[in-house]
């Protein structure tokens, strides 16, 4: 095997070791079940937004993933035609396990 070969091989070998670090030392990931619904009751079937994806309706459970920046903060809205849409920020720390959301008439 000439200088290319191991060369190759230690380039490989160290790619692999520093994967593996970088994964082990990515920080804590979470995740989150939420229960989502809307007041007054002519706002059920409401979408939710999350981050601006509809997620589905009210009511219902979103499942939020947060990536290891303890600092992401996520979006929700809820909307509903005729209704001022509703919407909160929450980082991986805020997020309640339920959440009703009061829309108002427009």
């Amino acid at each position: 095997m000439g200088v290319h070969g191991h060369l190759s091989r230690s380039l490989g070998a160290g790619l692999a070791l520093f994967g593996a670090i970088s994964l082990g030392s990515s920080g804590c990931a979470s995740t989150h079940l939420v229960e989502i619904s809307s007041r007054p009751a002519e706002t059920v079937g409401a979408s939710i937004f999350l981050n601006g994806e509809k997620r589905g309706v009210t009511p219902g459970k979103v499942r939020i993933d947060f990536g290891p920046n303890s600092d992401q903060r996520v979006l929700i809205q809820i909307v509903k035609p005729n209704y001022k849409p509703g919407f909160q920020y929450w980082t991986s720390v805020e997020v309640p396990k339920k959440q009703v959301f009061d829309l108002e008439d427009e």
